[in-house]
């Protein structure tokens, strides 16, 4: 038997093996990983130079997204593999079995790599959320540690069963040698139904306290915005469990896993651009600032601020910064007086950013 010429399942009745056969979704595959992986490295560089430049400096959150951002890397080149291989979004009768020895080893890989990207992304935003909103020990902050371990526990113990998942392990990708496998599409179904659970709360979590909080409806939308946007995540993670049903029922894994794939892709873009939102108002507001003082000078030239102002400015704006050195998401930030004092803290600097204008 030639393994180069044997399809790696059989065929439907009536259909006939083509290993030439086309991927007609070759281009938007490729478009889709540059894109996501574009999108994600474009907005982790303007929040690491709005936070190093503008702001505090780095954070514990910060280096967990860089290292997801590294991991994300080969998540995306293993992909394009995946893609020019000729191997995915092929229906598996169409893929030969040495094609499909290189597709499955792969898949194993790319399974790993998305169970600890998403342990990343979710412990740096719950690290955002008690940061900038839980500063005491209360029910939110136990909670959301409580979540963080079970993310660690849980997927560092699923990447180490898909890594095992055959003993040996090369019998993954060459299934026909001695040894014993466990069902890997009941691994896959769990990996979905956790991460879609754990997604749901990473996002309803930080909703819950922002809604709680004593606030006019416009400024709670605007803080919204930059978690809802994990919305797409938690979609992504429901249409993943469906495929993930659909592979304990299916053998044709080239197929189904090809189209998992971009939906883990979606779900994890979702997330880095989640983690890289929350510095933005502060450099859209020092952006708009700086525009501000630009045409005020522009148009009244007289009223520009004297070298010694600017630099007094300066010391003035070091030392807030010094001060308060979690100025972020539109300077928010709860305070250590209890529930009453934490909004009335709100709702002055709601009415001091009304009345400067800001």
């Amino acid at each position: 038997m030639d393994p180069t010429k044997t399809p790696a399942m059989h065929p439907p009745p009536g259909v006939s093996p083509d290993f030439n056969a086309p991927d007609p979704l070759h281009a938007v595959n490729v478009f889709s990983i540059i894109f996501c992986l574009s999108l994600c490295t474009i907005l982790l560089a303007i929040q690491l130079c709005t936070k190093k430049l503008l702001m505090h400096g780095l954070l514990l959150e910060d280096y967990v997204t860089i290292l997801g951002w590294v991991v994300f890397v080969p998540y995306c080149g293993l992909g394009l593999q995946l893609v020019y291989g000729n191997r995915g979004n092929k229906h598996q009768w169409d893929v030969s079995i040495a094609q499909m020895a290189g597709f499955a080893n792969i898949a194993n890989i790319v399974c790993i790599i998305y169970v600890l990207l998403m342990l990343m992304i979710k412990s740096a935003v719950l690290l955002q959320y008690l940061r900038i909103f839980v500063p005491q020990r209360n029910r939110s902050f136990y909670l959301a540690w409580i979540l963080i371990g079970i993310n660690i526990v849980f997927n560092i113990g699923l990447a180490l069963t898909l890594a095992f998942q055959c003993v040996p392990r090369r019998k993954i990708w060459a299934p026909w040698l001695p040894g014993r496998c466990i069902n890997v599409g009941a691994t896959l179904m769990i990996s979905a139904v956790s991460n879609t659970v754990t997604d749901f709360a990473t996002l309803l979590l930080p909703m819950y306290t922002i809604w709680n909080l004593q606030l006019p409806l416009k400024r709670k939308l605007g803080i919204s915005a930059v978690f809802t946007i994990g919305l797409f995540g938690c979609a992504a993670s429901l249409v993943r469990l469906v495929f993930a049903f659909e592979l304990i029922r299916s053998e044709d894994m080239t197929y189904l896993l090809a189209i998992e794939y971009h939906w883990a892709l979606a779900e994890i873009t979702s997330g880095m651009v989640c983690c890289c939102l929350t510095c933005f108002p502060k450099l859209c507001r020092h952006l708009a600032g700086q525009a501000k003082r630009s045409l005020g000078r522009i148009t009244n030239p007289s009223s520009a601020p004297s070298p010694h102002h600017s630099g007094e400015q300066a010391k003035v704006l070091a030392v807030q910064h010094r001060q308060d050195p979690y100025m972020e998401l539109d300077d928010l930030k709860t305070s250590s007086t209890g529930s009453s004092g934490r909004e009335q803290w709100w709702m002055k600097k709601y009415e001091s950013g009304v009345e400067s204008g800001v």
